[in-house]
């Protein structure tokens, strides 16, 4: 995968669209119930009606070979699910603050296909 990387350093934050060169707004935060302990690793998937947030169609990451509608998947219900920990909830994805946070730092993908679908995605997320 072709990545980009900038050698010029800037302390301008990155806009938050295309028409915009506002400071970003505070990064949210993972909200936790009152009482409760945030454990990311104990939760459930819970139906998201605001997904997918990218597809086969929309994404140039994702391959052929891993287009389930191509190959006969009858459904996108599969695509319409989130992690809900217990006790919190975990904010949606803002790229402009992800790429904010990470610029000037280096991200590694590390593992087999598993970490290579997690940087597809975040490739498809941010674009």
């Amino acid at each position: 995968y072709p990545l980009y990387v900038s050698k010029a350093s800037s302390s301008r934050p990155l806009p938050t669209t295309a028409y915009e060169s506002q400071q970003p707004e505070p990064l949210p935060s993972i909200k936790i119930s009152e009482g409760e302990d945030c454990d990311i690793f104990l939760g459930e998937w819970v139906p998201n009606h605001a997904a997918p947030y990218y597809t086969n169609t929309t994404c140039w990451a994702i391959h052929e070979h891993q287009n389930c509608m191509k190959y006969g998947r009858p459904d996108t219900e599969f695509m319409k699910w989130k992690w809900k920990p217990d006790g919190c909830e975990l904010p949606v994805l803002n790229p402009a603050q992800f790429l904010e946070i990470v610029r000037g730092k280096s991200l590694a993908f590390v593992g087999d296909s598993l970490g290579r679908n997690q940087m597809q995605s975040l490739i498809c997320l941010l674009s």
